[in-house]
């Protein structure tokens, strides 16, 4: 029988993202999930980890990270480590590798450490969301995302990048899933799984139940396409850095710890010459993993 392997970063003698330590012993673990069999459309998000950490190849978040517009140090205390890459071949049956993702997901969320996964199609949050669920018991979901990703599911449908929320939301510890971000047009409304929420930023606090442990996913194309442009489905309109900090400060103030958090749906061979999409995306991450170095802090976590 073909295993699911894990690739170390230390077997391609590489440096985690950020310059973090390999291995599983941070405060947040990195966790890259090259996976893109979730979508016929999706070839080439399989390349957004390795991008991602190429991206900040000689930073050293040991050392803390600055802002220079702020001149604040955002993160000081955090500590960060990159497990390396969740391999994927044909010869692998996708359940197999997702359950293996989800066993691993659940130990390091059971040690008390926070996954971070980089997609990967955003099929991959199936099985992280679930890993993070089974260790914390009972959890809610914020999706930002363009779009809904419910599409019906049939007998021995498998889970695919436009149907996980369906086999998300009736998953056992997940309380709800809430949808931020979801515009566009189509001759179809799709029906909505019991459990999920779909509500404007601007209606966020009153759809995000406070107290209550929190997976946080993030589509790429969730935001404006003259921010994010590097996705197989831009949808104009979309959310800006500036919303994202507005849902972290909302998360915050209701005390939803983020308990486990993705970024999918990245695709490298659609960027420009300068990777614009993947610098975007790095500064996004660091803002998150700001957010998460202050609750911490402030024992909040």
């Amino acid at each position: 029988m073909t295993r699911t392997r894990r690739r170390d970063r230390a077997d391609e003698g590489g440096e985690g993202f950020l310059g973090a330590a390999v291995g599983t012993g941070g405060d947040v673990v990195v966790i890259g999930v090259p996976f893109e069999q979730g979508s016929v459309q999706s070839a080439g998000c399989a390349q957004a980890p390795s991008t991602l950490r190429a991206l900040t190849r000689g930073e050293s978040i040991s050392a803390g990270i600055w802002d220079y517009a702020s001149r604040r140090r955002i993160i000081q205390g955090l500590s960060l480590s990159d497990a390396g890459d969740f391999e994927y071949r044909a010869s692998i049956p996708r359940g197999t590798y997702f359950r293996t993702l989800e066993d691993f997901t659940s130990t390091l969320a059971s040690e008390g450490r926070i996954p971070l996964g980089f997609g990967g199609d955003h099929s991959v949050t199936l099985p992280l969301a679930r890993g993070v669920a089974k260790a914390h018991g009972r959890i809610q979901v914020v999706q930002l995302d363009a779009h809904h990703d419910y599409a019906p599911v049939a007998r021995g449908r498998l889970p695919t990048h436009s149907n996980f929320v369906s086999f998300l939301a009736r998953s056992p510890g997940i309380h709800r899933v809430v949808q931020l971000g979801v515009r566009g047009y189509s001759s179809w409304l799709p029906r909505r799984p019991r459990g999920v929420i779909d509500v404007p930023l601007a209606d966020a606090a009153d759809a995000i139940e406070p107290g209550l442990e929190t997976y946080l996913t993030i589509d790429t194309d969730a935001f404006d396409p003259t921010l994010a442009p590097a996705v197989v489905h831009p949808m104009p309109g979309g959310l800006t850095w500036a919303d994202l900090d507005q849902v972290l400060t909302l998360l915050a103030r209701r005390r939803c710890a983020i308990v486990g958090l993705d970024w999918t749906e990245y695709n490298p061979t659609l960027e420009g010459r300068n990777f614009p999409t993947g610098i975007a995306i790095v500064h996004a991450l660091i803002r998150v993993l700001g957010a998460l170095d202050r609750a911490r802090r402030e024992g909040r976590r």
